[in-house]
């Protein structure tokens, strides 16, 4: 689950505590405290309590709620599905550089990833679309 960019919980009506139990789970490339911070991921590791999807979601450590979390899931990725797969893979990039390990996150490839967008068909295409009030189509190139 820490892997996942998108983390729906579902939510339990009985509010049983047991989405997540810490004790087990060392930070694993610092996506733990990437996620949540240094408090939350205190907590967590320390006490290895259980918690409901309503602190996960509170903390950070789940995106959102619901009673289907996997069609909360397949709705969101339909909606990335439309967008550009340059500016999610770039965005991808340079997040994880600012969150996990700064020293990935060197001006080369901060030039590298923009440049690469820029000089795409799919940034023609939609600046073209703009121009024409229409949907851009986007194909990764």
């Amino acid at each position: 689950m820490l892997r996942c960019h998108c983390r729906n919980a579902q939510a339990n009506p009985r509010g049983h505590r047991g989405l997540l139990h810490g004790r087990g789970l060392p930070p694993r490339d610092g996506l733990r405290l990437a996620l949540v911070g240094l408090a939350a991921t205190r907590h967590i590791m320390f006490s290895a309590a259980q918690f409901d999807a309503a602190y996960a979601q509170r903390i950070g450590f789940a995106d959102g709620v619901d009673a289907d979390p996997m069609a909360a899931a397949l709705t969101y990725a339909g909606g990335l599905a439309r967008n550009a797969p340059l500016t999610i893979a770039g965005t991808k990039t340079l997040l994880n550089g600012l969150t996990m390990d700064m020293g990935l996150l060197t001006a080369q490839v901060v030039d590298a990833v923009v440049n690469r967008a820029v000089a795409s068909d799919d940034y023609r295409d939609a600046r073209q679309a703009f121009v024409e009030k229409r949907a851009p189509v986007f194909t990764g190139k």
